[in-house]
């Protein structure tokens, strides 16, 4: 009798589907028809040989997504239970910086929230500064400059802070695809672009996500601390981070639904329905990109 590694996954999408080892982190994006008889064993999770098509069983083998098992003791390997765990209120806040004053403030808000990943977008150099209260702070445990110069860009990463060059493609693109065992658990329950992020903007406002005009409150207020933790607890400013992609028109029959970290503001329909306004540049009905048609 065969296993199915508890590594592979199956997305499933309106034409086309995608195959994931984590493990290996392999992905196969195959046509549907073809597709099926693979969702039956990962569903199934155990077989015999005698079930599974050669050419299948060769290709499991070759990946290293099947394991042998004996027949008596599979009952004792029960299905994994997929679950998403944060011990963190806020995941991640997202500074655009203006000058070092909101710097020194965002600072002491992740070391207060206990927020464990900052992003500055910025073109200047912080480095001294940011690695001046690391040095004495346990948060942000990582801190990521994204830029435009290429002089902070191109420097190197070192043990807790990360350089990026900014991506000005549309925010979904083909690259933008990310295989993580993480995110793919996030999104399974969560938005994962909205999900336990704050946003703060070059006039200090707190957002729930950069492309909203809605404040939830400045940081430049007397009480730095009481003003994030009520905008963090305000109903709205949560509104998003349930908004998973399997209750989005068109993104839940997409095959990169459990991949994808998607910017668009959903909208809702119905208790049950979500939408957006805008097309994502991935066409799952046709499996073709905009650039591609």
């Amino acid at each position: 009798m065969y296993g199915i590694s508890s590594n592979v996954a199956f997305i499933k999408g309106y034409k086309k589907s995608f195959l994931v080892n984590f493990k290996n982190h392999n992905i196969f994006h195959i046509d549907n028809p073809e597709a099926e008889e693979v969702s039956k064993f990962i569903k199934q999770r155990f077989f015999k040989k005698e079930e599974v098509s050669s050419e299948l069983i060769n290709f499991f083998e070759e990946q290293r997504m099947i394991y042998k098992i004996n027949s008596k003791i599979s009952k004792q390997f029960p299905l994994k239970t997929l679950e998403y765990n944060s011990k963190h209120l806020i995941e991640y806040l997202v500074l655009d910086y203006k000058d070092d004053l909101i710097v020194q403030k965002v600072l002491k808000i992740c070391s207060f929230f206990k927020i464990p990943n900052l992003i500055i977008v910025t073109n200047n150099h912080l480095t001294k500064k940011i690695d001046d209260f690391l040095s004495n702070n346990f948060y942000p445990e990582s801190v990521t400059f994204i830029s435009d110069n290429e002089k902070i860009y191109n420097r190197k990463n070192n043990f807790r802070t990360f350089y990026l060059k900014r991506d000005k493609r549309p925010f979904v693109n083909k690259d933008s695809m990310d295989l993580n065992y993480s995110l793919f658990l996030e999104s399974q329950f969560y938005h994962n672009y909205f999900n336990k992020k704050i946003f703060i903007d070059k006039k200090g406002n707190i957002k729930n996500t950069p492309e909203s005009e809605i404040s939830f409150g400045n940081i430049y207020s007397y009480n730095i601390t009481q003003v994030v933790a009520k905008a963090i607890f305000n109903p709205n400013f949560q509104k998003y981070w349930k908004v998973n992609k399997n209750i989005c028109n068109v993104c839940k029959d997409c095959e990169f639904r459990y991949m994808c970290v998607d910017n668009r503001i959903p909208y809702q329909k119905n208790e049950y329905e979500w939408f957006h306004k805008t097309e994502c540049d991935y066409n799952p009905y046709t499996a073709t990109w905009k650039e591609e048609t």
